[in-house]
């Protein structure tokens, strides 16, 4: 199944980078803010690579999943994504549907 990459939060400048590291690893195409990965690539794979590609930006950035769409990934700033419903770790990444959940798991990290 094809893989879509949602950059529609992000500009110009990280969507081109974003391509162009992408395209040296997998056959894709771009079309309206959508990075199409044509290539039979599990997600995990595809979201471990654009995490590490965004994590040489200076700037941090997030990958998160689509629950509504479960073959398609959202690249977006951080602190952005709280305002979509999104609560993201602060130490693993791990992606919540709410502050408190976030909170609770959060405090296990002080823990372990």
């Amino acid at each position: 199944m094809q893989t879509e990459i949602d950059t529609s939060k992000v500009g110009y400048d990280l969507k081109k980078y974003i391509f162009e590291n992408m395209k040296r690893t997998y056959n894709i195409y771009e079309s309206n803010d959508i990075i199409t990965v044509l290539s039979d690539v599990p997600l995990e794979i595809i979201k471990t690579r654009l995490i590490d590609i965004l994590s040489h930006r200076d700037e941090e950035y997030i990958v998160a999943e689509n629950s509504d769409n479960e073959h398609q990934l959202t690249v977006m700033k951080n602190g952005d994504i709280e305002q979509v419903g999104i609560y993201s770790c602060f130490h693993c990444g791990m992606i919540f549907k709410s502050d408190d959940e976030r909170y609770l798991h959060s405090f296990m990290h002080y823990l372990m």
